[in-house]
């Protein structure tokens, strides 16, 4: 047996700021170097994918994304500077959280 556990990051009011998903979907944007490619991997809209990042964005007060417009190597998507440190955070976060949920399970049901 093991203990499962999932950290996010809400607002005040409950809703989802950053979690697993809008981690994945920054990781999807550096890899392939496209917020409409990232989207089609993930298999959701370009405008579903841009709102989640909008929203993250607006309630963080920081651009995660920067785009270029133009075609070939022109154009195109990045993650900015506080994007990587937030995403390296939440990593850190997680990996706490999962290491503390994992120590009191083994407390509480034994080994």
């Amino acid at each position: 047996m093991k203990v499962l556990s999932k950290v996010w990051v809400a607002s005040d009011k409950g809703e989802i700021i950053f979690g697993e998903g809008r981690l994945e979907m920054l990781e999807l944007v550096d890899r392939l170097g496209s917020m409409n490619k990232a989207a089609a991997e993930m298999g959701m809209s370009y405008r579903t994918m841009w709102g989640k990042i909008h929203a993250t964005e607006k309630e963080l007060g920081m651009k995660l994304i920067k785009t270029a417009v133009g075609g070939g190597r022109k154009g195109g998507s990045s993650l900015t500077a506080e994007a990587r440190r937030f995403m390296d955070r939440f990593d850190l976060l997680n990996r706490h959280v999962t290491k503390e949920a994992d120590s009191a399970f083994s407390r509480i049901f034994g080994g």
